[in-house]
């Protein structure tokens, strides 16, 4: 059976403020006696004691205002956009048994495309037992070495570098006992989970985003991002996460490869190279969707508006199970 709830999208660059307006809106609906859910497309969030790093709300707004999609994966957890699809129908779960509309903000505007244009061949679940052999194997260094012993063909389109792709194809085989061109022969495309849903892009100036940046990243030092990578790789070696920008550039430090000067200008710079990936992506990638761009204010006033008015549906999903 189809089903209809309000569900809107709020994306933008990185140190645009997503995460205020956010707040902001769920703070007024909730004045208004209008319920929402939060639901975070971050791809560093959704880890568990990366909150730094990844600039994560404060852990006493996250008790204020529950926010799904954060602290869901292990840091050695590979996170893509099969895992956030199924996140995703649970929370619409919920929001449906719970009459609650739901707000959608991160700024990884590539799961949101997934949600809209269906995901191709979503990898199957590890067990434990299979985390642990995968682990084991990464550990050992024979990662894409292993992956050309059982499958020559799909290993040689990948480069030996690509860990995130190759623990992927690692876990397909694991879990499935498929070697991953079997597996990617035959599974068909999953079909979208959302449709018809209004996009907002918060919109700000270069310099401002490039402002905003810097701060960002003088607090994450000052709140002890230098101590949180050392303890990230102190447990774990070669894992997704240290691919992140804020957590690579403090492994060099940590290294003793940059200064503590380098560390923060390489921070900066890496983040406004994202930044600037990022307005490209949502300026190209939603065209045909229903997209409104502005400012803060403009954009907070349009999405509590839209919640607020009855007469307006949007966000139909379909086949969730």
């Amino acid at each position: 059976m189809n089903s209809y709830l309000k569900v809107v999208a709020l994306i933008g660059a990185t140190a645009t403020g997503k995460s205020n307006i956010a707040l902001e809106v769920y703070r007024h609906l909730q004045q208004a006696m209008r319920k929402i859910l939060l639901f975070s497309i971050d791809s560093l969030s959704v880890y568990k004691t990366i909150d730094i790093a990844s600039a994560k709300p404060s852990k006493e707004v996250l008790q204020e205002v529950p926010h799904y999609g954060i602290d869901i994966l292990e840091p050695d957890e590979l996170c893509h956009a099969g895992v956030m699809m199924e996140a995703l129908k649970d929370v619409l779960h919920i929001a449906k048994e719970e009459s609650a509309g739901l707000l959608i903000v991160g700024g990884s505007s590539f799961y949101l495309k997934s949600f809209l244009e269906g995901l191709s061949n979503p990898p199957p679940k590890l067990n434990e037992a299979q985390k642990l052999e995968l682990r084991d194997i990464i550990c050992r260094g024979g990662g894409y070495a292993f992956l050309q012993d059982i499958d020559a063909q799909y290993a040689a389109t990948l480069k030996q570098g690509d860990t995130f792709r190759v623990q992927k194809a690692l876990g397909i085989y694991l879990a499935t006992s498929q070697t991953p061109s079997e597996y990617f022969l035959s599974h068909q495309r999953q079909s979208p989970i959302l449709r018809d849903i209004p996009i907002f892009e918060i919109v700000k100036e270069r310099t401002e985003i490039e402002q905003h940046i810097k701060e960002r990243t003088a607090k994450m030092l000052e709140s002890g991002l230098i101590d949180e990578v050392s303890a990230l790789a102190q447990k774990y070696n070669n894992i997704q996460p240290m691919k992140s920008i804020g957590i690579k550039e403090t492994l060099e430090y940590l290294s003793c490869r940059i200064s503590l000067e380098d560390l923060n200008q390489q921070i900066v710079i890496h983040t406004r190279q994202l930044a600037k990936r990022q307005c490209t992506f949502n300026r190209t990638q939603f065209k045909g969707y229903q997209v409104f761009r502005g400012n803060t204010q403009e954009i907070t006033q349009k999405i509590i508006q839209y919640f607020k008015d009855a007469k307006k549906m949007g966000g139909f999903f379909d086949g969730i199970k």
